[in-house]
This record gives structure tokens, C-alpha cells and sequence, in this order.
């Protein structure tokens, strides 16, 4: 009589500790607050649609979260992250890992996070409003910015330290003018959010031209502009705004 052939021993699934767990159940919080946050608007979160959402009892909240408000703190966090992350990606293609680029590219870096606000517009709108409140939420957007300014300022830096236009010695200088970069294009989100401004387009290209306008003038300032390949193509003399939406 033939044996019955045996199954293979089952390989034991691994399981998840109870930190693993923990952090899981508290994620899945997180990604349903961002999920109604995108679908509603900031005004519909509560912990019952947060839970309900997450497929979780509503008493558990409070054990991953002291309040509803840290919950909105660590979705608004976790979106400017993501954003900031694909924004800085982008900058540093266009910068660094393309030969022979120039200063136009960065209306090209631009364009993606202006359409990024839009599609998270809900958040940026909770990121500019809190930006520069003294509470937890404000003091970690304030922290993902300044790291967003130093990654931009680390691009640049390098950018035209491989056109020789700046020299070790201009960190700091060119620290000061990826600054006023940065607050120019929050302005232009701002603007955006607030329907002043309704072409992204137009907008990524008035926020490149600027940019590469105070950037050319700093280095004619220095007498360092020389033949640099971004001297003349992008810098028309009359200056040309973006089309805005009359009040």
C-alpha cells in the first residue's frame, strides 16, 4: 500500500512584536486622519470618524494619541514630509544629477511642488496657518522647513560650485539667498491656495525667473558672472508677474 505523500511543514509565520503592533495600530490612525483630512477637510476630524475610518475601537485612540490634536500634528508632519521629500528629489535631479543643466532648470524643480500643494491643499493649508505657532505642531514644521532649506541650499551650493561661480568660502552667502528662495515660493503656495494665482505654470516660471534674477545679480554684485550659462536666457528685463485672480 502506498504512503499518502506528506505535506511540507508550514513555515511559521513571523509575528509581530507588541511595539510592532503598537506602531502599526497607531499609523493606521494616522493614515485614516490624512484619508478624511484629503476627502473633508480638517473640520471633520474627530476621534470617533478617525477610529471608524481605521477599523479600530474608538477607546483605543487614547492609547496611541493624548488628544485629537496630536493625531492632526503627526498626519500634517508625516504630508509636508512626503511633499517636501518629492520636492527635494526633484530639485536635486534637476541640479545635480543632469549634465550640463542650467538655471532654467529650476522652473522645472518647481513646477511639481506647486502641483503637490494643490493636491494636498488641505495640508498645506494646515502647514502655513501653523507655521509659526509656539505649540508642538508649529515647532515640527518649523524643523521640516529649515531641513527642506539646508537640502535646497546643499543643491545649489554644489550646482554653482561646479560652475565656479561661488567658492567654499560662499556657504553661508548662498544659504541666505536659497532663503529667499524658499519664502518666495511659500508666498507663491500661499497665493495659489487663495486663488490669486491660477495658472501653476506661469507661477513655477515667474518663481524660477526671480530666483535666477537674485541669484545673477548677488554673482554680478561678486564679479563672478561672467559667461555662466544662465546669464541670458532667463533673464528678460521687464518683469513679468503671473496673472492673478482680481480681488
Amino acid at each position: 500500500m502506498a504512503s499518502a505523500e506528506t505535506s511540507p511543514p508550514a513555515v511559521p509565520t513571523a509575528r509581530l512584536s507588541r511595539i510592532e503592533r503598537r506602531q502599526r495600530t497607531r499609523q493606521r490612525l494616522i493614515d485614516a486622519a490624512i484619508d478624511i483630512v484629503r476627502e473633508n477637510g480638517a473640520g471633520a476630524l474627530t476621534t470617533v470618524a478617525i477610529t471608524r475610518k481605521a477599523g479600530i475601537h474608538q477607546p483605543a485612540f487614547y492609547a496611541h494619541f493624548e488628544n485629537i490634536d496630536e493625531c492632526i500634528r503627526e498626519a500634517a508632519v508625516q504630508v509636508t514630509q512626503h511633499m517636501t521629500r518629492l520636492g527635494l528629489d526633484e530639485f536635486h535631479r534637476r541640479f545635480l544629477d543632469v549634465e550640463g543643466t542650467d538655471l532654467v532648470a529650476m522652473g522645472e524643480a518647481v513646477r511639481p511642488i506647486l502641483r503637490s500643494v494643490l493636491e494636498e491643499r488641505r495640508f498645506v493649508e494646515v502647514m502655513i496657518r501653523h507655521r509659526f505657532d509656539s505649540g508642538l505642531l508649529g515647532e515640527r514644521l518649523r524643523e521640516e522647513l529649515a531641513r527642506t532649506h539646508q537640502a535646497i541650499a546643499d543643491d545649489v551650493f554644489a550646482f554653482l560650485l561646479k560652475l565656479n561661480a561661488v567658492t567654499q568660502d560662499d556657504r553661508d552667502r548662498v544659504e541666505m539667498w536659497t532663503e529667499f528662495i524658499l519664502n518666495s515660493i511659500l508666498h507663491g503656495c500661499e497665493r495659489l491656495l487663495a486663488g490669486r494665482y491660477t495658472d501653476v505654470d506661469e507661477l513655477a516660471g515667474f518663481l524660477a525667473r526671480d530666483a535666477v534674477r537674485l541669484v545673477e545679480g548677488e554673482l554680478r554684485w561678486l564679479g563672478r558672472l561672467g559667461d555662466l550659462p544662465f546669464s541670458h536666457p532667463v533673464s528678460p528685463a521687464v518683469s513679468d508677474s503671473p496673472k492673478r485672480r482680481d480681488d
